[in-house]
């Protein structure tokens, strides 16, 4: 989170739980945590939620809505199907490490350059979700 003023929490989670998983698919499960972990409640509305789900292979990134009028869902999609490509090639740090880095561009373009940096309002520690 160095460069730009976004937030980026990374969840990592095995499965999701049995109780969910007939109602929920993962892009839903991503919304739930985004919502649930208060990504959405950053200062200047630069929350970004990297969500690894390793049982269904898929990758989903939820981001604020001050993020959205400025992005398109393209660069999202292609950071995901970079991560997932990675995962499948069993490069799972690089995969992680080179989402978030990929975030992080995609932030410092979306907010000035000249902006302070702001205490960190969420956990640099990816959490781990069995």
């Amino acid at each position: 989170e160095h460069g730009h003023v976004g937030e980026i929490q990374v969840v990592i989670e095995g499965h999701i739980p049995c109780s969910q998983a007939y109602r929920q698919n993962t892009r839903l499960r991503a919304q739930q945590l985004f919502a649930e972990l208060g990504v959405w409640d950053t200062e200047l509305n630069s929350g970004v939620l990297l969500y690894l789900n390793l049982c269904e292979r898929t990758v989903e990134i939820i981001f604020d809505r001050g993020i959205r009028s400025a992005t398109t869902e393209q660069i999202w999609q292609q950071i995901c199907k970079s991560i997932v490509e990675q995962l499948q090639q069993k490069q799972y740090q690089k995969a992680v490490v080179t989402g978030v880095q990929q975030i992080g561009e995609v932030m410092s373009r979306f907010y000035d350059e000249n902006m302070p940096d702001q205490l960190n309002e969420l956990g640099n520690a990816p959490i781990i979700i069995n």
